[in-house]
């Protein structure tokens, strides 16, 4: 396969159903995750808070191990990548709905089965969104159809996770308010969206055929050729610019989604308006997608690593304006949320783009091609963030015992509690996340003169 081909746009399309399916279904279980425990299985903040810190703490380590299990395989018929998602895209479609269609048990079983079927879930899932993110970097080497492609697949991740925001708690609340209610909304929807989820993962599966590579950079039955188990994860731990993008990915991730679990309170209880969901997620459109549309422009003048500075610059300051405003007038709001939304776009559509440029800094230095274990640090990223926003909420309901999940309005300091969850924590977030991006910044200067060093070696290697 020719990589530098410019790639159709109905196969870059195919490959953006990855991600709005990831989307779609890891906002139900990250966001609405902590709330499904305590409003729909009356757990304690504490106990959400510590099973899906646990649990989470199991999926790192099965990241790291998927990530060197792709390394490690060899090359498959219609490529490793396409390969591993569809064995794996069934299981976990079902572990999916596995996780919410819990039966009726004392606190202890419920505590038992939540922690068994998020194990088992992450573990599935790992071998299916790291190979699909992994396949990105596949179809092509291009950095710039690679951007092409990641800006339609941040485009379409964006609407699976605005669609999950808009749907998912209206949908719900449907069924009522209580513990029942709430728990029945949340099986359902999650049975639509396991079939969703199938469905997307298949179009992109059927729409990359042909466009992952079959040869792998050894030759076939040349074991000594394939990086050992130490050396793909030397190739990833000793990574400076892996480390600095996946940091400041976690940062981002972490104060995000410690708005994201509070987001369902602070509507509910702070500003009495649960319609909020819809209008925030109209709020996003247009502020995220703004930012996919002008991303091109910015890479070409500050490149992958500049474009995060700035984006997190932007979004830290429209979250400084909403600390002003307290979100007291709806325009104020919606005029801050936008601001925010394309600042975070701008971060997320470059971030990943930061851990491919790693993979040549990798190469360059040690002479490992460790495309898969990267993948797994920036999904590992992925992971640790939303494990660490979400049992921060969970924890950091624990601070404030008056809280009543069965009463209408709530003390003073539960609102203040929800107000500094919704704005000051991600703002510090995206601030530690500038700071990563201004020292990329440096090594990411060096990047021409390291893929030529790579380009003379290979040359000699041939002759």
């Amino acid at each position: 396969m020719d990589t530098v081909k410019k790639l159709p746009f109905l196969t870059k399309i195919s490959y953006g159903c990855v991600g709005a399916a990831n989307m779609l279904t890891s906002v139900m279980t990250s966001t609405y995750l902590v709330f499904f425990y305590t409003n729909g299985l009356g757990l304690s903040g504490l106990l959400a808070g510590n099973l899906t810190l646990i649990g989470s703490a199991w999926g790192w380590l099965a990241t790291a191990i998927g990530g060197a299990i792709i390394d490690k395989s060899g090359s498959k018929k219609g490529g490793k990548c396409r390969n591993f998602i569809i064995k794996f895209i069934v299981p976990a479609a079902v572990l999916l709905v596995l996780s919410f269609l819990i039966p009726e048990l004392s606190t202890g079983g419920k505590a038992a089965w939540v922690l068994i079927s998020y194990c088992l879930r992450v573990s599935v899932w790992v071998m299916v969104q790291l190979p699909a993110t992994t396949l990105m970097g596949r179809v092509t080497s291009d950095r710039v159809q690679r951007s092409h492609l990641n800006q339609i697949y941040t485009m379409m991740s964006t609407a699976g996770s605005l669609i999950s925001v808009a749907v998912t708690m209206p949908f719900i609340e449907k069924f009522g308010a209580d513990p029942v209610g709430v728990k029945k909304g949340f099986i359902i929807i999650s049975i639509i969206y396991a079939a969703i989820f199938l469905m997307l993962y298949l179009v992109a599966w059927i729409g990359t055929k042909g466009y992952e590579p079959e040869e792998e950079f050894f030759e076939a039955g040349n074991i000594e050729a394939k990086p050992s188990i130490s050396e793909i994860l030397k190739g990833v731990v000793t990574n400076k610019m892996c480390l600095l993008a996946v940091a400041m990915y976690l940062f981002d991730l972490v104060g995000c989604m410690v708005e994201a679990t509070a987001m369902p309170y602070y509507f509910l209880y702070n500003l009495n308006n649960m319609a909020l969901f819809s209008i925030y997620s109209t709020v996003s459109v247009i502020g995220s997608f703004s930012a996919y549309f002008v991303v091109g422009f910015f890479v070409k003048r500050f490149g992958n690593s500049g474009t995060c500075a700035i984006g997190g610059c932007i979004a830290a300051a429209g979250y400084i304006a909403r600390f002003i405003l307290k979100d007291a007038y709806l325009p104020g709001y919606i005029a801050c949320l936008l601001v925010i939304l394309f600042g975070a776009g701008l971060l997320a559509c470059s971030s990943i783009q930061c851990v491919f440029d790693s993979k040549v800094y990798g190469e360059w230095k040690f002479g490992v091609n460790a495309e898969g274990i990267l993948m797994a640090a920036y999904s590992l990223g992925n992971t640790v963030g939303l494990a660490l926003g979400r049992s921060a909420a969970g924890y950091l309901m624990e601070l404030v015992p008056e809280f009543d999940q069965t009463a209408a309005k709530q003390p003073q300091n539960v609102l203040n509690l929800f107000l500094y969850e919704s704005i000051i924590i991600p703002c510090v977030g995206f601030v530690l996340s500038v700071v990563c991006a201004v020292i990329l910044t440096k090594f990411e200067k060096q990047l021409p003169k390291w893929q030529e060093e790579l380009e003379e070696r290979k040359g000699e290697q041939k002759a």
